[in-house]
């Protein structure tokens, strides 16, 4: 039973990991500034516009907790029935909620922050302000 929900545990841990993973990134032409720029200064200067972007460009939160809620709630359900397989419904759904809460907050901050158009304009705009060339995202 308790490698029942060790391994529902490890599948939702990767499939969050997965969504996380696909999150668009800035794709640059090579310029002089970025090819000076050591991997640590892009990193830095992408997650500073982008940290700009989701202050400048609206509220986010609200939407985000929203769809956590929403999939805590799915994932409850899941748990549930995974628990009732291993014997311990319980817990299932107290570990389905947990994970299904964090896989939405992260899947929907992603979609309203990477994916946004607006979002990618501005953080963008901040990384020519910067001296690099931005060609899209990927």
């Amino acid at each position: 039973m308790k490698i029942a929900r060790k391994s529902l545990l490890t599948i939702l841990s990767l499939v969050s990991a997965a969504s996380v993973a696909q999150a668009a990134e800035p794709q640059f032409y090579p310029n002089q500034k970025y090819n000076n720029a050591t991997v640590s200064q892009l990193n830095t200067d992408i997650q500073g516009c982008k940290s700009s972007a989701s202050s400048h460009v609206g509220s986010q939160s609200g939407s985000v907790a929203r769809s956590g809620a929403r999939t805590a709630v799915k994932g409850a359900a899941l748990g549930t029935i995974a628990g009732a397989i291993s014997g311990n419904t319980g817990r299932g759904a107290a570990a389905g909620a947990a994970v299904g809460g964090t896989m939405g907050v992260v899947g929907g901050a992603r979609e309203r922050g990477d994916s946004n158009p607006e979002f990618q304009k501005y953080v963008g705009f901040c990384l020519e302000e910067k001296g690099y060339k931005v060609l899209g995202w990927k």
